[in-house]
């Protein structure tokens, strides 16, 4: 069975981060994941996974729902419904009163998706859909495996968390599996690799990750083709993030470095 990343196009895939955020719309919401896949058509499809203290998998980025909504609640100490009682597009309507989308602006409430809404919408409908599983909590490691198997999409998820614990968590339950999924690596282990390229090791340096990931929120000024196709030549693949790629032309010098996938906020100028 083909992987996640041997499923993705040659080209450089287009790749939504927490299903557009910033002025395109209400991050990690179903509001922007349909936007994403359905008018941005998106290939890689990056969500937040957390766990509530009644067993749900709820997307979001942060432990606190402060950043998105009128609430405060720890996603850890609260339940679907108690979650399900804020405007996750709060933030977003209080940042874009002046130039935000008029369908969120003047819209109700919008609920904090789950996981289980998310595949049910999308893994049947968008067949070569592929989801991007950024772990937030150690809880939700677990529940999130169980419920792709239910599904038999395992050939359609990238696992990853910056988290070094959670990633190694990640890294064993996928050890433990016949099949393959692929694994990105965390921020303490990409920094150690960024390292062993400077310092001349890289091509003798043990990697277990499948894609590594590199944040630009102002520069790319440390990223060249000689690193991008070092790291190709160990077999791995390269994932871009951060907000320095809602500029089009940031996001075609990272396409021809060899960028195998771009993680917009943007999906709409990615597009």
């Amino acid at each position: 069975m083909t992987t996640a990343l041997e499923r993705l196009p040659k080209t450089c895939a287009h790749g939504s981060h927490r299903g557009g955020r910033s002025i395109y719309g209400p991050e990690n919401t179903m509001f922007n994941y349909r936007k994403a896949v359905n008018e941005a058509k998106t290939e890689v499809l990056e969500i937040d996974l957390h766990l509530t203290n009644d067993g749900h998998i709820v997307l979001h980025h942060d432990d606190s729902i402060a950043s998105t909504s009128n609430g405060a609640r720890s996603i850890a100490n609260s339940s679907l419904s108690d979650l399900r009682e804020y405007d996750y597009a709060y933030r977003y309507k209080q940042a874009n009163k002046g130039g935000g989308d008029p369908e969120i602006i003047n819209g109700g409430q919008m609920n904090i998706p789950t996981l289980t809404d998310v595949l049910d919408e999308f893994s049947t409908s968008h067949p070569n859909l592929i989801f991007f599983f950024d772990m937030k909590s150690l809880s939700a490691v677990a529940p999130a495996f169980l419920e792709i198997k239910k599904r038999n999409i395992e050939n359609r998820v990238i696992f990853g968390a910056l988290d070094a614990n959670i990633n190694k968590e990640v890294l064993k339950h996928v050890a433990s599996l016949s099949i393959k999924i692929p694994v990105t690596v965390d921020v303490s282990t990409m920094l150690s690799l960024y390292g062993a390229y400077v310092s001349g090791k890289f091509e003798t340096v043990k990697i277990e990750h499948d894609l590594l990931g590199f944040h630009l929120d102002d520069t790319s000024s440390r990223l060249n083709k000689q690193l991008f196709d070092a790291i190709h030549d160990r077999g791995k693949k390269i994932a871009v993030f951060g907000a320095w790629l809602n500029d089009p032309a940031n996001q075609v010098q990272m396409i021809q470095l060899g960028a195998d996938i771009i993680m917009c906020d943007r999906p709409d100028i990615l597009r």
